[in-house]
């Protein structure tokens, strides 16, 4: 199975990227005899941007991060800086899985805290967006976090 997803890549660009079979290794010869790439026709391309209030109140939260999730709203401009590659949501609960790379750290050798910071305020607050009925929109006011341990690229943790 591939790794984590190179920069650049979308939540649903790099799901596909993991869950699709690794074509590299032909691609020249289907191009060759003029069949089309498979990765490029089934991998979606990323948008990354914000989606409007009309396009937001216009669905129950669930959907509108269901769409998210799916490439057919666009993809929060935030999340160009983890590169997740496997999410999922239902009702009241949201799963972001990221492995930090070596452009995440900070100056001290460690994964600086704002990775998890982001990764942390998007699954809260896409979270409580699943559960808000059409109309309805959230907005984090505060959390905290506290570390017990630095991260790494190698832990991922």
């Amino acid at each position: 199975m591939p790794g984590p997803p190179g920069p650049g890549m979308s939540f649903c660009h790099a799901l596909h990227e993991r869950l699709l079979p690794s074509y590299s290794s032909y691609d020249d010869d289907h191009q060759a005899a003029g069949l089309s790439d498979m990765t490029e026709s089934a991998t979606p391309k990323p948008t990354y941007g914000v989606s409007s209030m009309e396009v937001m109140v216009s669905m129950p939260g669930l959907d509108f991060v269901r769409g998210i999730f799916a490439c057919t709203l666009p993809e929060p401009p935030i999340m160009e800086n983890v590169e997740p590659f496997d999410c999922t949501a239902e009702t009241g609960h949201v799963v972001i899985h990221s492995i930090p790379g070596l452009r995440h750290y900070n100056p001290i050798g460690s994964v600086h805290g704002g990775y998890a910071a982001i990764l942390l305020d998007s699954a809260m607050g896409l979270a409580v967006q699943t559960t808000l009925p059409q109309g309805f929109g959230y907005t984090t006011l505060e959390f905290k976090i506290s570390f017990v341990r630095g991260m790494s690229q190698d832990t991922g943790t």
